[in-house]
């Protein structure tokens, strides 16, 4: 028979291994370093460290963006400020979970930045009347890896990865992440739902074209693009945001693993297709994921991992839900991080939208009732709605 007082150690043993927290950290010296929220408060991050490992994924967190006055003032407070979010989180869904039950990087040391800059991670501009807002996301990734630094130092393996409006962000940074971890053995990054593509005729005529919209953000943002791909002749650089493009200029792409949804819903939002779609609507579909397996192929892709579904982003939300190929998008990511490496891809070639049967199992993990697991659902559904307007 088992002695009552072992059994209390390994309940006890069990709770804490399931109970690592989230906690805040916002950056000293904001205004000093620049590394403010739209609204002047101070940025930040979340870490979710564990001692015993030197093994780290530095996530951004996605949530829309904002190109002009009236888009950026009706945005969620949650995605202008610092101030609603809580000092302390239980535990936040998908990769990012600390539950073992989640997969081979629940271990790992968790940093999760938060989004208060609506400029992609790319801006460097303060205030301009009318628009009284701060636009420094250039420089928060920078600021996490200086706070972080002596962490980092004994990092054997960092996964860098970003979801929506982080997924562009991690190519914006990627540059940078490369430059001040070059020690680390195994630096891989993920973008998830950041390949948005320039050559999409939108579905009407009243839909402005990303290209256009994403070029009043980069001058409103003063936009700071990756070098090389921003002093290209053939192009202006505010394209240097789009998928394709992006991916085009990164350095050791073999590191890299793009996923993306053929028939991303931020996409259908934006160009006000409707669930269940029309007829026409369907048709443009059709065209769109044509479109997204087109440009794996045009800028030659190492590793990619893309369902025909109507979702956005995933690696958090839908982590054990999508499958390619029989395989999840967890098994996926695994399996490129630590065995296959360069030359995965998993993608539909099924030409009709939500032909993948997985697009239709619901995502139980999604109905965790923890304060992380809300936010991610709060920050998808800003996502979806492309400017993020205040829900309120």
């Amino acid at each position: 028979m088992t002695h009552p007082k072992l059994v209390l150690v390994l309940f006890l043993i069990i709770a804490v291994t399931h109970s690592r927290k989230y906690t805040l950290n916002l950056f000293k010296d904001a205004e000093t370093r620049k590394v403010q929220c739209n609204d002047g408060t101070p940025s930040g991050y979340y870490t979710n460290l564990n001692p015993d490992s030197n093994q780290y994924i530095f996530y951004l967190i996605g949530g829309g963006l904002c190109v002009d006055y009236e888009s950026c003032t009706k945005r969620a407070s949650k995605l202008i400020s610092s101030n609603p979010w809580p000092r302390s989180v239980d535990d936040y869904p998908g990769i990012m979970s600390t539950n073992p039950d989640s997969g081979n990087f629940s271990s790992w040391n968790k940093i999760f930045v938060i989004y208060c800059t609506s400029d992609l991670y790319s801006g460097l501009n303060d205030p301009h009347p009318p628009l009284d807002y701060y636009f420094h996301g250039s420089n928060i990734v920078p600021a996490v890896m200086e706070d972080l630094h002596d962490l980092f130092q004994n990092a054997t393996d960092v996964l860098f990865c970003g979801g929506s409006a982080g997924g562009i962000g991690v190519f914006m940074n990627w540059d940078v992440v490369q430059q001040q971890l070059s020690h680390v053995p195994n630096l891989k990054m993920v973008s998830d739902a950041g390949w948005f593509l320039s050559t999409v005729v939108p579905y009407s005529k009243d839909v402005e074209p990303l290209p256009e919209m994403i070029e009043r953000g980069y001058k409103l943002w003063n936009g700071q693009v990756p070098v090389d791909c921003k002093n290209y002749d053939h192009f202006d650089p505010h394209n240097c945001y789009f998928g394709p493009i992006a991916y085009s200029f990164l350095k050791n792409r073999q590191n890299v693993l793009i996923q993306k949804a053929q028939t991303d819903t931020w996409v259908m939002n934006y160009n006000h297709i409707k669930t269940p779609p029309s007829p026409d609507e369907m048709t443009w579909l059709y065209y769109l994921a044509d479109q997204v397996r087109y440009s794996y192929d045009l800028v030659q892709v190492d590793n990619v991992f893309s369902a025909n579904c109507m979702y956005h982003t995933s690696i958090v939300s839908l982590w054990d839900t999508v499958i390619v190929n029989n395989v999840t998008l967890r098994s996926a990511v695994e399996d490129w991080y630590f065995a296959l490496g360069s030359d995965y891809k998993l993608f539909d070639t099924c030409p009709t939208p939500m032909c993948n049967l997985s697009c239709m199992k619901e995502n139980k993990k999604q109905k965790d009732n923890n304060i992380g697991a809300n936010l991610i659902r709060e920050i998808s559904l800003y996502e979806h709605d492309v400017f993020a307007i205040n829900k309120n």
